[in-house]
């Protein structure tokens, strides 16, 4: 994230995971720019056409579906 925050100005961050614990912990470190949202990656809720970037990391492979993924995602 640090190597993105470097080369790309974005005003906020949404960060979307399944596993609720993470999203629970993770909120109470970060800061006021950062959204965290608990839902599933086939069906994000998040408007069309609002995201520049989306950084997904160790995901794909874990997702049986991964072409509704890709098609989200995209």
């Amino acid at each position: 994230m640090r190597y993105f925050r470097s080369k790309f100005i974005f005003k906020n961050y949404i960060v979307i995971d399944n596993f609720l614990p993470a999203i629970e912990s993770c909120s109470k470190l970060a800061n006021n720019r950062i959204q965290f949202i608990h839902a599933d990656c086939l069906s994000m809720p998040i408007n069309d056409k609002t995201i520049d970037i989306i950084i997904s990391n160790q995901v794909i492979e874990h997702i049986r579906q991964f072409k509704g993924y890709l098609s989200e995602i995209k």
